[in-house]
């Protein structure tokens, strides 16, 4: 089941048994800013929303209410953060109200209670509210057989007497299993057993998902425009007030029509039945918004009858949002569902959604973007300066190349022994050249394809963004910019060719200007013209640019435009030569005065000239080092590298500062250079092959290109740095600090990274060849499209990582700590996960026809871990923690599970056919229509293992605890 919607709703499905039919439930969930409200992403507001709930937090359940219940989950909030003892706050919704009192810690004193303590703010919890161990209505709670009173009641009921039993107040969602809900449930008895098991009892009552105290119930389904009013809950605002923004959710389904292959598409209405209040939800993205917007959760819900336990008749379900008065008709949503069918792309579904959502709102990719560039502190959008940058420095390379021929052209004509005034005018003609074309037509034709690119505006217009328009617009630069340098030299070099062959056509017919001088033509100047012509023509013909230097600023250019265009120091000039002209005044008070002031000046301008300076190189560096991998091997900045090298050497046998300074492709190989501060410094194309780099700071230096091959890096820091397209063979980065540091491109065959601290690093385009991770700690690094073949994670702890359409091969990640790691698309093959924690791990796999092979999870553990429907065919899981684990729908043939712990593990239509189980604990797991065939089960705990519609043959139970195991109708193969 696929699902597609705006990154503004977040969509759920899940199925559920009933009255023995089962029924397909779809959740639409979607954040509301309470400041202007407008839709949010949930994934930017989802940390301090489940810091406001309960503890432990609960979630919504996915399940159908028959009517909108609504929530807050927050604190009381003090107005101005002043200290009181007691307060009160209040909800209105729509036409319900409800108020709760809050006091400061109090207890019971010879029967009553005492003053309460002065507080600012306090959670609405019910470890707060009336309640204790032995209170089944709040085991959480205080105030029921404890000395202290609790500090919510509700509006109606005060706490006096410690014999009184009182409702627990709040506004959040209640558990399950208490009281108030499970007499919901229904009956579970033999007659469920016989006639209703595993689904719900048929006496169940719908009111059993509705988890918000009954005082917060509606009697029906709201609009969804409602007015809303908070008071007592914000520290910021008294009170908090607006209309939910009337937007409904759409649901379109695809879902089988008959056993031919015949689909049917099918709306799904959906039902408003949760409104969750947080009012002080804080963004963690960094954007635009205010950073306490608080948001309010609309959740929608919506029913169908299904086929099966997991409705495998729906292939594909799409959701969009609009306004409920200006409703689109049917067909646009089943249209856009269609399109997505026939054109699938996930990420740009989710990004990409306009054709989804209100033509007044933003889509998922715009919020992002203005997202990132709030939190880069505004200006022009980050994508548009990079294309600008890319376009300008073609046009500067273009500009230098056309600027040298004609100075050469210049050079050779003005060494001809041709007529002055014959000089003159092929001069002039190289001088009318064509020079580059502003406005660039290059970012005109960029334009077309992404508007706002040409302009530089901080918001290029994403609402029709896709990934193949972002990859024309990179081929197009590209094309643009070789287009151009073949064009200029086309334009150019038939004017400089013109002019030599007319200086050799007037060296053969014996120039009357020339001949009256006697002169003869000298050898060397025909031949070098006939030279030049000859490149002049090949280079037409190839147009390939040479090698350029690498990017620099002109920090001695910059300086003389600074102090040149310095008014004061203009005027203080201007007085001094004034009065040092007149003679009446020389050694005059007047014009000391004058000097004076001009040295002032002068040293005052110096200060200011080199913190503009810093502040000038801090800004190229900060984009430079983000990007300096990209370009080819550039030119030596220096004019003597050798002096260059003898100048660092001293510094370092000087204890001189070496940081922020140029030392690009000096030969450093082999030297000693423990210990030393790189940090800001430019390296590129360095060569430190064999070098000693012991506990060096490399902070933010930018090293793209270098050869490390062999260096020994231990201890060395390079956060920030980039290393990208550097050769790292057999480099050791043992204990490395390397946080936030560029690896793209780099060759990092045999590199160490032992016991290396690893923070987000970049490393697109990056092959991993034994490498070696022990010990490491790994952050953050998303592995995508990246080969790992014999590479070594023993005993690293890898936190948040995905493995995105990545090959690891023969690699070992025994005893590594890496829980919630994600696994999308990635082949596996002689991979070795001993001993590792692998809790909560997710592996997705698209390709159905793709095997695992070889892979061993001996003493693994993957409790919780989600592996649906993938192909792990003879995987090793034996004596692993398998508890809570999804296997449903997964290949598992011959593979060996002996001596595991499965407890509650889901084995739901998998394939476990020659699989071994021997002495395993399978207590309560789910094995429903599973094919179990040949299967070893010798010796397992199955108690209470569901065995419903299983497919089983020749399977062996022999010494097997099936006690309480519903074995009811197996199915022969």
């Amino acid at each position: 089941m696929k699902i597609c919607s705006p990154m503004q709703l977040t969509a759920s499905s899940r199925v559920l048994e009933h009255n023995r039919r089962w029924y397909w439930v779809v959740s639409a969930s979607m954040c509301i800013s309470l400041r202007d409200s407008k839709p949010v992403l949930l994934h930017d507001y989802l940390d301090s929303m489940m810091q406001a709930m309960d503890d432990p937090p609960l979630l919504d359940m996915g399940m159908p209410k028959p009517f909108t219940e609504w929530l807050l989950s927050g604190r009381f909030c003090a107005a101005d953060n002043q200290m009181v003892t007691a307060g009160k706050t209040r909800v209105k919704l729509a036409d319900q109200e409800k108020s709760l009192n809050v006091f400061g810690d109090r207890q019971w004193t010879a029967g009553l209670p005492s003053s309460p303590q002065p507080f600012v703010a306090m959670p609405l919890r019910y470890s707060y509210s009336y309640g204790g161990q032995n209170y089944d209505l709040n085991p959480a709670g205080k105030g029921f057989q404890t000395k202290e009173l609790p500090n919510i009641e509700l509006l109606s009921e005060t706490t006096e007497s410690a014999k009184k039993r009182y409702t627990p107040a709040g506004y959040s969602p209640l558990p399950v299993h208490c009281p108030q809900r499970a007499k919901y449930q229904g009956t579970y008895d033999k007659r469920y057993m016989e006639n209703y098991f595993p689904g719900y009892p048929q006496d169940m009552d719908w009111r059993l998902f509705m988890s918000a105290p009954d005082d917060q119930w509606f009697s029906g389904f709201l609009r969804g425009n409602e007015a809303y009013q908070l008071e007592g809950l914000s520290p910021r605002l008294p009170q908090i007030k607006g209309n939910l923004p009337g937007l409904v959710p759409r649901c379109v389904i695809r879902q089988r029509a008959d056993d031919n292959g015949g689909y049917q598409l099918a709306d799904i209405s959906l039902n408003l039945d949760t409104v969750w209040f947080f009012p002080e939800a804080v963004s963690g993205s960094g954007s635009s918004q205010s950073a306490e917007d608080g948001v309010v959760q609309l959740i929608w819900r919506g029913v169908t009858e299904a086929c099966s336990d997991d409705a495998e008749e729906i292939s594909h379900v799409l959701l969009g949002y609009e306004y409920a008065e200006n409703p689109q008709p049917a067909a646009h949503y089943r249209n856009a569902l269609l399109r997505r069918i026939e054109n699938p792309s996930p990420l740009e579904d989710s990004l990409n959604t306009k054709d989804l959502i209100p033509p007044d709102h933003k889509t998922a990719l715009q919020m992002l973007t203005e997202d990132v560039q709030g939190a880069a502190g505004g200006g022009k959008n980050a994508f548009s300066e990079n294309m600008q940058r890319k376009t300008a420095a073609v046009n500067e390379e273009i500009k230098k190349h056309l600027s040298e021929q004609i100075e050469d052209a210049k050079k050779r004509i003005d060494q001809a022994d041709i007529a002055a005034d014959k000089k003159a005018d092929l001069i002039a003609s190289l001088d009318a050249a064509p020079a580059v074309q502003e406005p660039d037509p290059m970012l005109s034709v960029l334009d077309k394809l992404l508007p706002g690119v040409a302009s530089g505006s901080s918001s290029i217009d994403f609402s029709e963004f896709t990934f193949e328009k972002m990859d024309s617009v990179i081929r197009e630069i590209d094309d643009l910019a070789e287009a151009r340098k073949r064009a200029v030299i086309t334009d150019v070099n038939p004017q400089i060719k013109r002019s030599f062959e007319d200086i050799l056509r007037q060296m053969d017919r014996g120039d009357e200007a020339v001949s009256a001088t006697g002169s003869a033509v000298e050898p060397q100047h025909r031949k070098a013209l006939l030279q030049r012509l000859e490149s002049l023509s090949a280079e037409e013909q190839s147009a390939t640019p040479q090698r350029t230097e690498l990017p620099r600023l002109n920090e001695q250019e910059i300086r003389r435009q600074l102090i040149a265009a310095d008014a004061e120091l203009i005027k203080a000039r201007q007085a001094v030569h004034q009065q040092s002209a007149n003679p009446m005044l020389a050694g005059s008070e007047s014009l000391s005065a004058v000097k004076a002031r001009l040295l002032a000046l002068e040293e005052r301008l110096k200060g200011d000239v080199a913190d503009t300076l810093s502040q000038l190189r801090d800004q190229f560096m900060s984009g430079y080092v983000l990007s300096a991998h990209f370009g080819a091997d550039g030119l030596s900045p220096h004019s003597d590298d050798a002096e260059r090298r003898q100048q660092l050497m001293r510094c370092v046998n000087t204890s001189a500062a070496l940081s922020r300074q140029d030392w690009a492709c000096l030969d450093l190989s082999g030297c000693k250079l423990d210990g030393l501060d790189f940090s800001g410094c430019l390296m590129e194309q360095v060569n430190l092959r064999g070098a000693s780099c012991v506990g060096t700071n490399f902070t933010g230096a930018v090293l793209a290109r270098a050869d490390l091959s062999g260096a020994d890096l231990t201890d060395a820091v390079l956060d920030g740095s980039n290393i990208g397209s550097a050769i790292c063979h057999g480099t050791r980065f043992v204990r490395c600090s390397v946080k936030n540091t560029i690896l793209s491109k780099a060759d990092l065959f045999q590199a160490i990274f032992d016991s290396a601290t690893i923070v987000m690093p970049d490393a697109l385009e990056t092959s991993l060849y034994g490498v070696s991770f022990r010990n490491a700690s790994v952050r953050g690094w998303a592995f995508l499209e990246v080969t790992i073949e014999g590479c070594v994670f023993e005993q690293a702890e890898l936190e948040t990582c995905s493995f995105v359409h990545s090959s690891l091969i023969n690699s070992r990640f025994n005893g590594a700590v890496m829980p919630s790691s994600v696994w999308v698309g990635c082949r596996l093959e002689g991979v070795d996960f001993t001993s590792a924690d692998m809790s909560r791990n997710c592996f997705v796999s698209s390709d159905e026809d793709f095997v695992f092979k070889q892979l061993n999870f001996t003493d693994a553990v993957l409790n919780m871990a989600n592996l649906q429907n993938i192909r792990f065919e003879k995987a090793v899981f034996a004596n692993a923690r398998l508890e809570y684990t999804n296997f449903s729908g997964a290949a598992l043939k011959s593979a060996l599970f002996d001596g595991c712990r499965s407890v509650s593990a889901r084995f739901q239509k998998a394939d476990l056919s020659h699989a071994s189980f021997n002495r395993s604990d399978l207590m309560e797991s789910i094995m429903t229509r599973a094919r179990l065939t040949d299967t070893n089960f010798r010796g397992a705990n199955m108690y209470g293992t569901d065995f419903i519609q299983a497919i089983v043959k020749g399977s062996d139970f022999s010494g097997a605890n099936l006690d309480a195991t519903v074995l009811r109708d197996w199915r022969p193969s």
